[in-house]
Order: C-alpha cells, then sequence, then structure tokens
C-alpha cells in the first residue's frame, strides 16, 4: 500500500501521526516511515520501500520481512 493511502487512513481514522513520512534506510534499502501510537501508547511504525515488490523478493525475503 502506498504510504500516502496509510496516512489518508490514518487521518480519517482520527490517528495522529508524531513523524514523517521520513525518509529511511531499512535493511531492503530505502524506504519512507510514518510514526504513530497505538491506543496503549506504544510507538507503532508504517514503512513502504521504494523499490518494486518483485525487486525485493529478487532479493530472497518474503513478504513477511523473513529470509527464504
Amino acid at each position: 500500500m502506498p504510504i500516502g493511502e496509510v496516512i489518508a487512513h490514518l487521518d480519517a481514522s482520527g490517528v495522529a501521526i508524531e513523524v514523517g513520512p521520513a525518509p529511511r534506510t531499512g535493511a531492503l534499502g530505502e524506504m519512507t516511515s510514518v510514526y504513530f501510537r497505538d491506543p496503549d501508547g506504544k510507538p507503532i511504525e508504517v514503512s513502504t520501500y521504494w523499490a518494486a515488490p518483485s525487486d525485493i523478493r529478487d532479493r530472497g525475503v518474503t513478504s513477511a520481512g523473513g529470509r527464504r
């Protein structure tokens, strides 16, 4: 899901974004992240990688983030 759609959903749900969207570097490369808190106050990060999903799969990583 594009990060813009994530942000729109959070906004529509009344969730305050604390940080982001912000560029970051993750295990699979460049990504954009937003940070907010769950109802118990714990921080949550949602990220979208800039590479196409097939590019990420070609690196041997599953959709759950684990190695094949």
